[in-house]
């Protein structure tokens, strides 16, 4: 039987220079807006509250597994709810991702809230639409990873993107990104947010990042696998990783 997995060491890495140490950014600030061209700095009125290779066999397996996730499997992802707690937020009571209040925009302008993502196995991951290298190489891998897997554990799986540059990746942004990376639609979901529901998110995954130069940010290179109720089931930094976990995982998922 696999070993309960350990929350990741997240190292951050810069789009630019991968040697920059990341920075997690406590300013909240946010405008307002009423259509899709709006900035994501705020939600619509009243909706206010509060990885190449060996990296797809990795991330394929732990989806294949995770519809039968432990207690064990899911007490991974606690310390990263202290972060949470270090921004002065009140962590969830449970161990739902979908129990925060956040509303997010949708690259078609919707506003969705985590709890109605429920009902599928999501794979999580922060970027930026002008990121250089770094988000577009990891989409590209999540893409490859998706292709691998068996058809039943695909049907069953579902992407969500969210933004850490609200400022700039309105949801035409998103919407231009979703074309440029040939992101399915019924299957990929980009979100914008608020500045704060955005550090709120990242603080919970031990997600950390933080402006660099210009428009660029420094940023981890971190992807979250939930289950169908939104809990934490593993993490994964992104590229690079060890493939003996996932032939691990897989006999795990074999003999359950």
């Amino acid at each position: 039987m696999a070993s309960a997995p350990r929350t990741p060491r997240t190292t951050a890495v810069s789009c630019a220079s991968r040697s920059a140490r990341a920075s997690r950014r406590t300013t909240r600030s946010g405008t307002s807006g009423s259509d899709a061209r709006r900035t994501c700095h705020e939600p619509a009125e009243g909706a206010v509250m509060s990885a190449r290779c060996c990296m797809w066999g990795t991330l394929a397996s732990l989806l294949a597994l995770s519809v039968f996730t432990s207690p064990i499997d899911r007490h991974a992802y606690r310390p990263a709810i202290a972060r949470q707690a270090a921004l002065g937020d009140p962590a969830p009571s449970g161990e739902s991702l979908y129990q925060l209040g956040s509303v997010w925009t949708t690259d078609g302008g919707n506003q969705v809230r985590f709890g109605e993502l429920k009902g599928y196995t999501r794979v999580l991951a922060m970027m930026f639409t002008h990121c250089p290298s770094l988000c577009p190489t990891l989409i590209r891998d999540l893409k490859a990873m998706d292709a691998a897997m068996p058809a039943k554990a695909r049907s069953a799986t579902r992407y969500v993107l969210v933004t850490i540059d609200p400022e700039h990746d309105t949801p035409t942004a998103l919407r231009e990104f979703r074309s440029r990376m040939q992101l399915d639609p019924k299957r990929w979901l980009l979100l914008c947010g608020s500045a704060h529901d955005t550090q709120q998110l990242a603080a919970v995954l031990g997600f950390n990042f933080g402006k660099g130069d210009g428009r660029n940010y420094t940023h981890s290179n971190l992807v979250t696998i939930l289950d169908r109720e939104g809990a934490i089931v593993h993490q994964e930094i992104g590229l690079g990783n060890d493939a003996s976990r996932a032939a691990a995982v897989l006999e795990s998922a074999r003999m359950r």
